[in-house]
């Protein structure tokens, strides 16, 4: 743990966040409230021989008498892991605390979805949301599932039922929604046919040359961002800041610098309201009390983001 660095941790903790809120399809609530005992008490499929962990996270967004369940697979678990017995008590220093998922100064997660967007900036992944993953993982989900028992152990597995924590410990319950986990990776990690291989392979031979022009662009913006580091409270730079630093990008950069922040500005406001959508008032309070005069994110889009 030497070399080990703070941002390192970071990016660690922002990519276990991902898999909880983006590819197990929880709300923000359970990342902030996930504790160390929860993590110690998550149970094995009862029924069947295999790595598969199911996790019960009883405070979160819905009523207290509910509980939020996720799923982890051997090799997530490890990460989780290497961040319990490496990142945490780095963070942690000589503080203590309940809960699992802390940040870097060692206090509970105050805004996961900015962590989330911020882990997406910096690999220059799509700005998605835990809002825009639940609605599309349900609805393609809802396609496939066949039976009112698989709704049933999806709807669950996403905290929609009354599901209280001693019915989730039961056996049965556990290995329910650790089916309807996997049918879910099953569904939505489908393996690419040999032709989609091969197309892809194509694709890219003929775009060698598109891809040298964009690989180029890339880069600029990369040194582009050295120059004006990009954050939720950063004054963006003007378009004479992005035509002086590369004549031939400048629009470019300017711009995408620009949509990027935008992006993060609202996923870091609309993570306010993780537990409800909240009024106009109240969100053009919030708006002045950041003292942004430029790139302000809409009110519509702040909701539309919730």
């Amino acid at each position: 743990m030497d070399s080990f660095k703070e941002k390192d941790g970071c990016v660690v903790l922002y990519y276990l966040e991902c898999i909880v809120i983006l590819k197990c399809l929880q709300r923000p609530g359970v990342v902030k409230n996930f504790t160390v005992q929860e993590w110690k008490e998550r149970l094995k499929n009862p029924e069947e021989d295999d790595d598969s962990k199911l996790i019960a996270v009883k405070e979160h967004k819905t009523a207290s008498q509910q509980v939020a369940t996720f799923v982890i697979q051997k090799e997530i678990e490890e990460w989780f892991t290497i961040y319990f017995e490496k990142v945490r008590p780095f963070f942690l220093k000589k503080k203590e605390s309940p809960f699992f998922f802390i940040s870097s100064s060692g206090e509970q997660i105050f805004n996961p979805s900015s962590d989330i967007a911020r882990f997406q900036q910096r690999f220059g992944l799509k700005n998605v949301s835990s809002q825009v993953a639940r609605r599309h993982g349900e609805t393609y989900m809802n396609k496939r599932m066949k039976t009112d028992a698989q709704r049933i152990s999806f709807a669950k597995l996403l905290s929609h039922s009354n599901t209280t924590a001693e019915r989730v410990y039961r056996e049965k319950t556990v290995s329910e929604m650790i089916a309807a986990a996997k049918m879910f990776n099953s569904a939505s990690d489908p393996k690419p046919s040999t032709s989609t291989a091969e197309e892809n392979i194509k694709k890219k031979e003929d775009g060698a040359t598109k891809n040298t022009e964009e690989d180029s662009k890339e880069t600029v913006y990369r040194n582009f961002l050295s120059i004006f580091p990009q954050e939720v409270d950063t004054i963006p730079p003007t378009l004479k800041d992005a035509s002086t630093f590369c004549k031939q990008h400048g629009t470019y950069l300017y711009k995408r610098w620009r949509k990027t922040q935008y992006r993060s500005r609202v996923a870091h406001i609309s993570g306010y309201f993780d537990t409800r959508e909240p009024t106009d008032e109240e969100l053009k309070r919030i708006l002045a009390e950041k003292k942004w005069t430029q790139n302000l994110p809409s009110i519509k889009d702040i909701v539309a983001n919730i």
